[in-house]
């Protein structure tokens, strides 16, 4: 029997040592991970302007967004644009560089790009153990794969390429971002006036804070009157600390407040500014003691107790009528201030009953007494601890409200100086354009206009004259009068080319070689002479057209005899119809002259009654009939109380304020101006 160990024994197949999977693993990492840089390499020469592209994508859109809505200024822009890009490029190369690559799924991306066969892929499989294989085949597929690996030019596999269109579309984005941030924005100059706005409020916040604080802290007011006095500046501040609140509604919140701290300041109870504002609206109602009431309704003591004083020295100059008129106003106050101020009420009764008997010394110490009263309890209400903290609050309520509203103002004006520059040098582009035009306008008229003399004249024994023409040329800047002695016909005319009107008055005889016409612009020309032989006169009287007095003067050929002149008061030119072929410049056309029939006489072929108008008509009783008012004016006297006035518009600017629809430029100046006529 064969021994059993002495068989042929089967050899097991050797697996493979773990010191060379380790060594074909660390090749393959090797060998992968330079590949992988390779492959981030390329990569990041399109990633990156795709980055940039979206970082300036979004500035673009921001800057257009700002463009329609006041959101950032130029500045702002560009910071953001700069740090938007910096972050895309550096995300795009974080992205790239440190994206995970797992070893199988780079070693699958490179057997594929490489066309390596799976080797790569095969390899890193046995070297992680998933697939079991005999120790000769591991050993041809490491030293294969090793082979293969080590043949491999990465550079020509992976070459670095520039993707050209999306540099173009970067360089476009990055066009238009240029143009969006650098072109003028009209929502700047907002945006820069709303950061300047909320600075200034945040500043005035703080100051409100701070004035509270030492409300709450005053030792000498209870806490009741701490409550009192920070209720408006409370309703100030949360009205300040809202998201967007406009300028309007800043400076609305900040005067409601100062006035209410003012109205705590005056140290009086509201019972007590009610009974004041009711005895001043009683005085009012007269104009002898209107100044009086006007203090007193605004609860200004000090300024009540001059008046007062002032209304005493005032006594000895009324007649009885107005010392009684001024005893019912006293009157009336008085029953008004009876149960919030009786000292008061007392000697302003005394007065009134004083001046009611005739006593204008016992009245006049009343009214003095009472004014002394006043003063004293306005400096016991001063000295109050309440009154001092409220008007110190008012104060600076007063400050913040200013500093607000010359913060508006500072920005408007600027904007306004601004466009004032750019319509100045508009106004004056059309001014010189004007100017030219004008000139050019002025020279044109010189030399090119002519006019037809016609010159008729009636009288009353049938005279016939020779018509004449005669066409001249107007003269620049001439005024005055010219005339000259011509033997034939005299015709003038001005720059315009207007035919002016005739006129003749007085009576020629004998015989005279002939007349001329005469025009001018807009005025009358007269005529006269005498008996004898005379040549052509002529005399020009200017008118009173743009310019005035220009004339020419010219002769003719003319005969005629004349009798009796034509009288024309009218300044219309009288004349004969008669056939004149020369009508001066104008159209190529021939035309007989057609005369207007104009007679300054009444009848037939005007030889009636003369008729005149002398410039100063009048009825049949010799009155003018001029245009004027003869209605006879009556003396008469409407009053309202300054009083009743003021505190209605007092009561409209309030609301106008709060409403919103005044100009930040305004606001302040309709304070101040309100403030100025408080009684």
């Amino acid at each position: 029997m064969q021994n059993v160990s002495s068989l042929p024994q089967v050899n097991e197949p050797q697996q493979a040592s773990p010191a060379a999977l380790m060594n074909m693993q660390d090749f393959l990492q090797w060998h992968v991970r330079r590949w992988n840089n390779r492959l981030r390499l390329t990569r990041l020469f399109v990633w990156v302007p795709r980055g940039l592209l979206v970082g300036v994508m979004i500035s673009l859109a921001i800057a257009t967004a700002s463009r329609l809505y006041p959101w950032l200024v130029k500045d702002e822009l560009i910071r953001l644009s700069l740090m938007i890009g910096a972050a895309s490029a550096v995300l795009s190369v974080v992205a790239v560089w440190l994206w995970p690559r797992p070893l199988a799924k780079s070693a699958r991306h490179f057997d594929q790009h490489f066309g390596l066969q799976e080797r790569l892929s095969t390899a890193v499989e046995l070297s992680n153990g998933q697939i079991d294989a005999p120790q000769m085949m591991m050993d041809y597929q490491m030293e294969d794969t090793r082979r293969i690996a080590n043949g491999v030019q990465a550079k020509r596999f992976l070459p670095v390429e520039i993707n050209w269109p999306e540099i173009a579309m970067l360089l476009l984005a990055i066009i238009g971002l240029i143009l969006a941030i650098a072109l003028k924005n009209p929502l700047y100059d907002e945006v820069r006036e709303r950061e300047a706005l909320d600075a200034t409020i945040a500043q005035q916040i703080e100051a409100l804070e701070q004035a509270k604080n030492e409300i709450e802290s005053n030792p000498n007011l209870t806490e009741e009157e701490k409550d009192i006095l920070t209720e408006p500046l409370d309703e100030a501040i949360e009205t300040l600390n809202q998201d967007g609140i406009s300028q309007e509604e800043a400076v609305a919140a900040l005067a409601e407040a100062e006035k209410e701290l003012q109205e705590l300041g005056s140290g009086m109870s509201q019972e007590e500014q009610q009974a004041n504002q009711q005895a001043g609206e009683q005085l009012s109602d007269s104009s002898l003691t209107d100044q009086v009431g006007e203090q007193l309704a605004d609860n200004n003591l000090e300024a009540t107790a001059d008046e007062l004083d002032q209304l005493a020295d005032d006594l000895d100059n009324m007649t009885p009528e107005e010392q009684q008129e001024v005893a019912d106003q006293l009157e009336q106050a008085a029953d008004a201030l009876e149960n919030t101020n009786p000292a008061v009420s007392q000697q302003l009764q005394q007065a009134a009953d004083a001046l009611r008997n005739g006593d204008v010394q016992q009245a006049q110490e009343s009214l003095n007494e009472a004014a002394d009263t006043l003063r004293q309890q306005d400096q016991a209400n001063q000295n109050n601890a309440q009154a001092q903290a409220a008007n110190e609050a008012a104060n600076q309520v007063e400050e913040s409200r200013q500093e607000v509203t010359q913060q508006g103002q500072e920005g408007q004006e600027g904007s306004q100086s601004q466009q004032g520059q750019e319509g100045q040098q508009s106004q004056d582009g059309q001014q010189g354009q004007q100017g030219q035009q004008g000139q050019q306008g002025q020279e044109g008229q010189e030399g090119s206009q002519s006019q037809q003399g016609q010159d008729g004249q009636q009288s009353q024994d049938g005279q016939q004259g020779q018509d004449g023409s005669q066409g001249q040329q107007g003269q620049e800047g001439q005024q005055g009068q010219q005339g000259g002695q011509q033997p034939g016909q005299t015709g003038q005319q001005g720059q315009d080319g207007q035919q002016g009107q005739e006129g003749q008055q007085g009576q020629q005889g004998g015989e005279q070689p002939g007349q001329g016409s005469q025009g001018s612009q807009s005025g009358q020309d007269g005529q006269s002479g005498s008996g004898g032989q005379s040549e052509g006169q002529s005399s020009q009287q200017g008118g009173t057209s743009t310019q005035s007095g220009q004339s020419g003067g010219g002769s003719g050929a003319g005969q005629g005899s004349g009798g009796e002149g034509v009288d024309n008061p009218t300044g219309q030119t009288g004349s004969q119809p008669g056939d004149n072929s020369d009508n001066g410049p104008g159209n190529d056309d021939m035309r007989d002259y057609e005369s207007v029939y104009s007679p300054t006489r009444i009848g037939e072929n005007g030889q009636g009654e003369q008729v005149g108008v002398n410039g100063q008509p009048t009825d049949d009783n010799g009155e003018p009939l001029e245009p004027g008012d003869f209605n006879e004016n009556f003396d008469a006297e409407s009053t309202v109380p300054y009083q009743e006035v003021f505190r209605q518009y007092e009561e409209a600017m309030q609301q106008a304020l709060e409403s919103g629809y005044i100009p930040i430029s305004l606001r302040d100046i309709i304070h101040a101006y309100f403030s100025s006529l408080e009684p």
